[in-house]
C-alpha cells in the first residue's frame, strides 16, 4: 500500500516561520495548503506549488470552520496542522490598552483555539499519521518584563497543547509546541532563520528550559520543609 503524501495546513503562512514550513515542505515533495490574511502575500508560496487560501484566525469560529472543510476537499485529508499566528505586543501591563490586551489573545490564543476546533472532526477521521503543531516560544517557560501579554498568552498555547496531547493521542494525533525563539525584532528570527538547516518542526530551546526547570526545582528543595509538611497547630 502506498504511503499517503502528507498535507500541511499553514496559517500566517506569508512570512516568518510559517512561510518558512510551507517552503520546506514543499521541498520534501509534500502539499502545502498555505493561509494568510492577504492573498497576494502568498504568492511566492503559490509560485513555488502550495495551495493558497485566505484565513483570519480571528475571524468566527464558522467561518474558519467552512475554510477548514474546503481545505480538507482539496486532497481528500489533513495530515499536519501548523497555527503559526501569532505577534509579540511590546508594553508593561499598565501600559497596555484593554483592546490591545484583548487583541493579543484574540489572536495567539483564540485564534489558535478556534482553528484547531475547526480541523479536528477531520484530523480525527483520518488515518496515518497526523500532526497538530501549536508555536509556542520560549516564552512558554518563562516571563520577562516588556512583554507580558505575549508571555502570557504563549503560556496559554503551552498549556492548550498539552491538553490536547492527553485529549488526543488515543486517536493517533501527535500534539506538539515549537519553542521557538521569538524577539520583538522580526529581522532577528528572519535571520535565525536563514542559517537554518531546514527541519524547523526540531526546533527546540533546550538550554532555557533546562534553566527554568532547574530553578523550580531548587525553588522546591528550599520550600521543602512548609510545602512537605501537613499538620498544623491548632
Amino acid at each position: 500500500m502506498a504511503t499517503q503524501t502528507l498535507v500541511w495546513f499553514i496559517t500566517a503562512a506569508s512570512s516568518g516561520f510559517g512561510h518558512y514550513i510551507a517552503l520546506e515542505a514543499l521541498r520534501r515533495g509534500h502539499h502545502v495548503i498555505a493561509s494568510g490574511r492577504t492573498l497576494s502575500k502568498l504568492a511566492p508560496l503559490a509560485d513555488a506549488g502550495a495551495h493558497t487560501v485566505v484565513l483570519d484566525v480571528t475571524a468566527p469560529l464558522p467561518a474558519i470552520q467552512a475554510i477548514a472543510k474546503d481545505a480538507v476537499a482539496k486532497y481528500g485529508y489533513i495530515s499536519h496542522l501548523v497555527n503559526a499566528a501569532g505577534y509579540v505586543l511590546i508594553g508593561a501591563v499598565e501600559e497596555t490598552s484593554p483592546q490591545e490586551d484583548y487583541d493579543t489573545f484574540n489572536t495567539n490564543v483564540f485564534g489558535t483555539l478556534n482553528v484547531n476546533k475547526a480541523f479536528l472532526p477531520y484530523l480525527r477521521a483520518g488515518a496515518g499519521h497526523r500532526t497538530i503543531c501549536n508555536f509556542g516560544s520560549i516564552a512558554s517557560w518563562t516571563g520577562g518584563a516588556g512583554a507580558a501579554l505575549y508571555y502570557s498568552t504563549k503560556w496559554a498555547v503551552s498549556g492548550l497543547s498539552e491538553a490536547m496531547r492527553e485529549e488526543l493521542s488515543p486517536f493517533g494525533i501527535a500534539v506538539t509546541t515549537i519553542a521557538a525563539y521569538e524577539e520583538s525584532a522580526a529581522g532577528n528570527t528572519r535571520r535565525g532563520l536563514k542559517g537554518y538547516d531546514g527541519s524547523l518542526w526540531e526546533v527546540i530551546s533546550g538550554p532555557a528550559i533546562r534553566e527554568k526547570i532547574e530553578k523550580t526545582v531548587t525553588l522546591l528543595d528550599e520550600w521543602e520543609g512548609v510545602t512537605g509538611k501537613t499538620d498544623h497547630e491548632e
